[in-house]
């Protein structure tokens, strides 16, 4: 027996009836399409290709269908269905065909063409859903397309965007890099500053410390000095004091006319005064 051929309406291609399975919503595809179908959606709920209704994979039922016999498979089983399938039938009629075999061979011939048009209305039918499949699938392509493309659109914005902060950032970069820079010359500065100040400040305190050294110095001295001086002023009074005794005493001696000295010594006269 022939193999019935049907059209998947997502690939439009010829496939055996056997591969076809059907959805609630009446409309069938292919098995390995329906597996690339559901294959991106963990979910296993996808929407109708043809009328966008939602269908699940576990849905899916197969169609049990025979086909249409030849001719000769259908004279060999039913002879009396013959004449539903006759596609062409002779009208000339001879002397001898009686109008009972006219009216049976138009009937026949009214029967072939009822069933040639009602495959003709399958296939038309078939036609317009084949046509209705592809222009939904076309309208999704389209919107597809316009969604793609207004997403690859604010791709564009953000990546502009993106761009202008990275080129800000670079930029921000670049000045912190100057900065860093200077700030490590002016540290090298100052540390070579602090260095110099730190040369200076030892040299002050060493400085410093000979000044205080020659001030205590400087002080003994003045101290030794005002010693000397006090000692000095103590032997001229003591001095003073003698030749004031002298003098009393030479007046004394010459009221008395005595022509004689007395030499007192100086350490006597010392011990005496204190």
């Amino acid at each position: 027996m022939d193999e019935l051929q049907v059209e998947c309406p997502i690939h439009l291609d010829a496939v055996p009836l056997k591969e076809i399975l059907a959805f609630n919503c009446g409309h069938g595809f292919c098995v390995p399409c329906l597996d690339a179908l559901f294959s991106s959606r963990p979910s296993r709920v996808s929407a109708c290709p043809t009328c966008r209704k939602s269908i699940r994979r576990r849905d899916a039922f197969q169609l049990f269908l025979t086909p249409i016999r030849s001719m000769s498979q259908m004279r060999a089983s039913s002879p009396h269905l013959t004449p539903y399938l006759a596609p062409v039938v002779d009208l000339t009629t001879s002397d001898e065909d009686s109008p009972s075999v006219l009216i049976s061979r138009l009937k026949e011939k009214n029967l072939a063409l009822l069933l040639e048009i009602s495959s003709l209305t399958d296939d038309l039918r078939r036609a317009r859903l084949a046509a209705d499949s592809q222009m939904a699938l076309q309208a999704n392509i389209e919107n597809e397309n316009f969604r793609l493309r207004r997403e690859c659109d604010d791709l564009r914005e953000e990546n502009d965007g993106l761009r202008e902060v990275n080129t800000r950032i670079q930029d921000q970069c670049e000045s912190l890099e100057l900065r860093c820079t200077q700030g490590k010359e002016i540290s090298i500065r100052l540390s070579i500053d602090n260095d110099r100040l730190k040369e200076e400040s030892a040299k002050l305190k060493a400085e410093l410390q000979k000044a205080l050294t020659a001030k205590r110095q400087a002080t003994d001295e003045t101290r030794n000095e005002r010693d000397r001086v006090k000692l000095f002023e103590g032997r001229c009074q003591t001095f003073k004091k003698q030749v004031y005794r002298f003098h009393q005493y030479v007046m004394f001696s010459t009221d008395c006319n005595l022509h004689y000295f007395v030499l007192v010594r100086p350490g006597k006269e010392e011990a005496e005064s204190t």
